[in-house]
């Protein structure tokens, strides 16, 4: 069962302004299995979602139709393309990486809010499109970096930070496999496993599978780096 009082984007909403909510956005809870798409990049479909728990992946296609990975979403984030405000197809396609649960809602509803309710359930849209571009930025400025070893270390440091109180030197893990992570930082799989042996040689990081350590300061690499990196 479903507690939506504990759901961020429904928190600190009155019992009853919850119930209308639920009802004026036609919630549909679904379970769905690792690889699927949830929305389809070219959807036109009037609605939204959140992800309840696991993982997927926001992508869009190349050129030559290759999945470009964007950005995660997990632990309550907006599955949700800019595009829905103007009635346009989705340019972004969310696949689930491990089995997800979902909720999905109609945006219908908030297209032209009369109330202080439908305002505020739209306002709380426009922080999870905000938080996505947030993190298409992020992707930006990484790929940009002058050289793989950068973009790598700047990645596990922006991980790395997501840790709260942790130990500098303290293990932690990231989202993506191999695969994911090469994908993400626009290289191949074998250009990024050479580089991750170099880096672990030289005693800078130390790794196994997807669980990482980091034996530099992460503020000060994401500072020397010059990026404008936000969490």
């Amino acid at each position: 069962m479903i507690t939506f009082d504990t759901i961020r984007f429904f928190q600190n909403l009155s019992k009853e302004d919850l119930m209308i909510a639920l009802s004026r956005l036609k919630i549909q809870h679904e379970v769905i299995p690792k690889g699927r798409s949830i929305f389809h990049s070219g959807n036109s479909r009037d609605e939204f979602a959140i992800i309840l728990s696991g993982m997927a992946a926001a992508e869009e296609y190349g050129l030559n139709e290759e999945r470009i990975l964007l950005f995660t979403v997990s632990d309550q984030d907006l599955l949700i393309d800019s595009s829905i405000l103007h009635s346009e197809p989705w340019k972004i396609e969310f696949r689930t990486m491990t089995p997800v649960t979902i909720i999905r809602m109609n945006f219908q509803a908030l297209r032209s809010p009369i109330n202080r309710l439908e305002q505020l359930l739209l306002d709380r849209v426009y922080e999870g499109l905000i938080h996505n571009a947030r993190k298409i930025n992020r992707k930006i400025l990484l790929i940009s970096l002058p050289n793989l070893r950068m973009k790598i270390l700047c990645y596990l440091c922006l991980i790395r930070q997501e840790v709260p109180y942790a130990h500098p030197h303290e293990i932690f893990e990231i989202p993506l496999d191999r695969a994911s992570m090469a994908n993400y930082l626009n290289t191949d799989r074998s250009a990024l496993s050479k580089e991750l042996g170099k880096l672990l040689h030289e005693g800078i990081i130390d790794f196994e599978k997807n669980r990482f350590s980091l034996h530099i300061n992460a503020d000060k690499y994401l500072e020397s780096a010059g990026g404008s990196f936000t969490r």
